[in-house]
């Protein structure tokens, strides 16, 4: 059973929804896009992606990860694609910036995020 299964379990209990509704499946074109942005944004499932990278963030469990960490796990799927999908996970609560940076390849720094379900009063700041 993976994180977001054992989540989706716990949860059940406590609200009605259904992982389509927690992720969502808004599209990836805006409205001024070509139409062939439109074509290839109808190939992709943003909840999909969603899912994947909130599945990615539990596999480091309390510890956290960065941006960089999920997408070196993710090395079918390009950067652009999986980066973008953070923003929805931390304003839906799934994840957390820990408060905690950590240096990357690159030499810059990332937020330290982490699935809320590992976060315990105290432990980590919630800093959205």
């Amino acid at each position: 059973m993976t994180s977001l299964s054992k989540f989706m379990e716990a949860m059940k209990d406590l609200f009605d929804f259904r992982t389509s509704d927690l992720f969502g499946s808004r599209g990836l074109a805006r409205s001024s896009d070509p139409d062939t942005s439109h074509v290839a944004a109808a190939k992709i499932s943003t909840a999909r992606l969603e899912e994947m990278v909130y599945e990615k963030v539990c596999s480091f469990g309390a510890a956290g990860c960065t941006a960089d960490d999920v997408v070196q796990l993710m090395p079918d799927i390009k950067s652009n694609s999986i980066t973008p999908r953070f923003a929805p996970l931390i304003k839906k609560g799934l994840i957390v910036d820990s408060g905690r940076r950590k240096r990357i390849s690159s030499g810059s720094t990332q937020r330290v995020l982490v699935a809320s379900s590992f976060v315990r009063e105290g432990q980590c700041s919630q800093t959205n």
